[in-house]
């Protein structure tokens, strides 16, 4: 429908470029969700993305990025709200960036992300069978580490595409023993450089938190409901071949680590993992399995071929 040229590397101001441009008004309607949350839809043939948006909304967008195949929207107005679309609960939802489905059902979401894990399979292989999203036991207080950012006697998260920040009092998805702490951390940091935290609440219900511009962290899994559920999956799959050995690489604090170990209770386990903080913590733990489970700090490549 559209030509483009190999000469024309300037896509805004190509006159055989997207036949619209920045900074018009469009009228759309999502056709589904994409990774990293904004909604999809087709406008004169052109993909556009629309944050904030719902499957079946038709909308009012406002174009504010132009590339040689897609495009990005502001939501403007919802003239008509799709099936699925609901009222956020936490009320800075959409001027904070930490969460992007608030205004869509749990049900929908989930079939969203199953839909979204099967586009990119089925590129790949596409016969392939993707089996339906495990949904949280806990929809909401699920979260049980965050990051967050303290300035001038603010304590949130980073304003959607800004670098100011959202002052927070609560967070739905976030542990109430988590929140609990805001008030003190904010009273704490009240005269302090910007700062940004990581905190949480560690396996034993021990609350932590690491100043991710001094130290190191790791990654968990934030949702400690479901985490059960991730680590039972993943041993199950690994007892199929009888191990006699294990490396637990990229480890953390030994979530998987520990569980395997208790799972297989003879078998020789390694944890690797760059974090130092990760690594102190899980070698104290340790402890109680003896020589059997070691931890190893530093990268993960380097430690293979070494």
């Amino acid at each position: 429908k559209f030509l483009f040229s190999s000469n024309h590397t300037n896509w805004r101001t190509s006159k055989l470029a997207i036949p619209f441009k920045v900074g018009d008004k469009i009228e759309v309607t999502m056709d589904r969700l994409a990774a990293g949350g904004a909604g999809v839809s087709r406008h004169e043939g052109v993909v556009v993305f629309v944050p904030l948006t719902a499957p079946g909304d038709r909308v009012i967008a406002r174009v504010t990025f132009i590339k040689k195949n897609f495009a990005e929207a502001e939501l403007v107005k919802v003239l008509t709200a799709g099936p699925s679309r609901i009222e956020p609960l936490c009320p800075v939802f959409g001027e904070c960036g930490g969460c992007n489905w608030q205004h869509i059902s749990y049900e929908e979401q989930l079939l969203q992300k199953r839909n979204i894990i099967e586009f990119g399979v089925k590129r790949l292989e596409p016969s392939a069978l993707v089996q339906p999203v495990i949904p949280s036991p806990e929809e909401w207080r699920y979260r049980h580490r965050i990051q967050i950012h303290i300035d001038e006697g603010k304590l949130g998260f980073l304003r959607r595409r800004s670098h100011k920040i959202v002052d927070i009092q609560d967070c739905p998805i976030t542990e109430g023993s988590v929140v609990n702490q805001f008030g003190k951390l904010r009273t704490k940091y009240a005269n302090a450089e910007p700062t940004r935290l990581e905190i949480g609440l560690r396996e034993n219900g021990e609350f932590y938190k690491i100043d991710l511009q001094k130290e190191d962290y790791s990654f968990s899994q934030a949702n400690r409901y479901l985490n059960k559920q991730l680590v039972q999956t993943a041993l199950d799959f690994l007892a199929r071949f009888s191990p006699t050995s294990l490396l637990d690489l990229y480890c953390g604090e030994g979530n998987f680590t520990f569980a395997a170990a208790d799972r297989f209770p003879k078998m020789p386990i390694s944890g690797v993992e760059f974090s130092a903080n990760a690594v102190e913590v899980a070698k104290k733990r340790s402890l109680a399995y003896g020589d059997r489970v070691q931890f190893f700090q530093g990268d993960v490549a380097h430690f293979l071929a070494d």
